[in-house]
């Protein structure tokens, strides 16, 4: 039996602030199916901030809990500014950080449907989910990022490890609602990292 779900994710005009006066606008739209232990997932996201247009596709295949194909591909168009503002210089943290928060947007989006998803699914998507925030959270520590951002990737961590809990103990609701904050989060972490 295959079961399908999909997920639109459009969060047009959602409106974060990073810092004061550093605005941007995020549009997502997710596609979910799952036939069995195998999870397929597409993303395709794009950030508008001034002067800059990032469009971002995701594709991720899992089969029993394990990634068994992952494709990223993003592209950036940036208008040039009359105004000289400071360059940031993307090392290879900060590069991690947006390729791990590319992977993490979509699984956070997934399980935020009313499809039913079995408990063994459940648990690998969350562990995944944890695993990726880990290493956001560590990576832009590694960055040298700023306080704000660190101090969002931690509650980034700790959303996720709540969905986790959430989900082990079998409180899907909750683990939704976890989920859904972590989304939040990841916007925010993923205007920084591009």
């Amino acid at each position: 039996m295959v079961r399908q779900m999909m997920t639109l994710c459009i969060a047009g005009a959602l409106v974060a602030s990073i810092a004061p006066g550093q605005t941007y606008e995020s549009k997502s739209k997710s596609e979910t199916k799952v036939k069995g232990t195998e999870v397929k997932t597409k993303t395709q996201t794009e950030t508008k901030a001034a002067g800059t247009k990032i469009k971002s596709k995701t594709e991720t295949q899992t089969k029993n809990g394990v990634v068994v194909k992952s494709k990223t591909s993003t592209s950036e168009k940036t208008k040039t500014a009359k105004a000289t503002k400071p360059v940031k210089v993307k090392t290879k943290h900060i590069a991690r950080v947006e390729h791990d928060v590319n992977q993490l947007e979509p699984l956070l989006a997934g399980v935020n449907t009313t499809a039913t998803i079995n408990n063994t699914t459940w648990m690998r998507l969350a562990n995944e989910a944890n695993m990726l925030a880990n290493r956001i959270y560590a990576n832009t520590r590694s960055a040298n990022a700023s306080a704000d951002v660190i101090t969002v990737a931690r509650e980034l961590r700790t959303h996720v490890q709540m969905f986790r809990t959430q989900v082990r103990m079998g409180d899907l609701a909750g683990a939704r609602l976890h989920a859904q904050e972590a989304l939040t989060l990841a916007y925010r972490i993923d205007q920084w990292s591009s």
